[in-house]
């Protein structure tokens, strides 16, 4: 039995990238956050953001009639003990947190504290949800037609979080089974993009491997955009980031700002699916974040520039430099 380990990098994201984020909508609220998420026994997101945090739901896996079922109550046990240690309020739900999101509740039929249920859903009312999925985006089965259950989760979330404001910190292994529908959903994007842009999309779509993390970079912020725009949200995507994470597994960390919306049919983020293809894909090593070596062809140094002027304080000024030193320091 061994627990997720994170490591230094992913330890830099959580303090000096989301951090920030997160601090940024506890002030705009004027309280610290309600938390849903995967903390694991560690908590080791828990301790890092506590100063913003009031509340945790936390969701840890129990597989029940199997030979994993000690080792995992052994996990929740540890958990429990150590959010009672943290001493902030607190509740744990048991099982899968793909089927939470989809189902409304947990194993054992409990629904998260904080939700107000209408005619034909239950809505979850978190301010922060931390999703690290360790296995990666989704695995399809041949024998299965159909979006596999992650990415149905994924969907299902900005359902249940319908009217609030949140932010979704989203981190996705580079592997998983859905590489056919990756390039799929980058074959329909491309149709959708306007003509300039279609080069760039292609260019995602080819990346092989070793590469996967660029394909997964476009394909997943699109997607959440469109499902979360589906769902009355304006979302605000920050430049996802790639990182060397537990036994040297690519991973890529997502962060999100979805703010609901009075319109009745479908919102529009003030990002178009162009500005999302032109974020630079960051990169996280050796303490710090950089933008990464690659970008697609003929990047535009511009955008990414303007683009960087969001990301948290820590980094803009380096982040904008290495834009400025790439462009030859022509960017006004």
């Amino acid at each position: 039995m061994s627990d997720f380990e994170g490591g230094p990098q992913k330890a830099l994201l959580r303090e000096k990238w989301d951090l920030p984020i997160i601090q940024g909508l506890s002030t705009q609220l004027k309280r610290p956050l309600r938390y849903f998420g995967m903390p694991g026994p560690s908590i080791e997101d828990v301790r890092a953001w506590s100063g913003a945090l009031n509340h945790v739901t936390a969701i840890e896996l129990l597989r029940l009639k199997t030979q994993d079922e000690d080792d995992d109550r052994e996990r929740h046990r540890r958990l429990n003990a150590s959010l009672l240690q943290n001493g902030i309020d607190y509740q744990i739900l048991r099982g899968y947190v793909e089927d939470v999101l989809i189902k409304g509740h947990d194993i054992d039929n409990k629904t998260p504290p904080f939700r107000k249920s209408t005619e034909d859903v239950v809505r979850f009312c978190y301010d922060l949800v931390n999703l690290d999925f360790f296995g990666g985006a989704g695995y399809g089965r041949k024998t299965v037609r159909g979006r596999p259950k992650r990415l149905t989760a994924l969907k299902e979330l900005f359902r249940r979080q319908q009217g609030t404001e949140f932010i979704l910190l989203l981190t996705l292994n580079v592997r998983d089974t859905i590489d056919e529908g990756l390039t799929e959903y980058l074959q329909q994007l491309r149709k959708r993009v306007d003509d300039r842009f279609r080069k760039i999309v292609d260019w995602y779509a080819k990346c092989g491997n070793g590469q996967k993390k660029y394909r997964l970079k476009v394909a997943i912020l699109a997607f959440l955009q469109r499902v979360a725009e589906d769902e009355c949200f304006k979302v605000y995507c920050y430049p996802p980031i790639g990182y060397s994470g537990s036994s040297n597994a690519t991973m890529v960390h997502f962060a999100l700002h979805c703010t609901p919306t009075g319109d009745q049919l479908h919102s529009w983020s003030i990002q178009t699916p162009e500005d999302l293809l032109r974020l630079p894909l960051l990169s996280c090593t050796n303490g710090t974040i950089d933008i990464a070596p690659t970008q697609h062809e003929d990047f535009d140094w511009q955008h990414c520039y303007q683009e960087l002027a969001n990301v948290p304080k820590p980094f803009m000024d380096s982040l904008q430099a290495q834009a400025l030193a790439q462009k030859g320091g022509g960017l006004g």
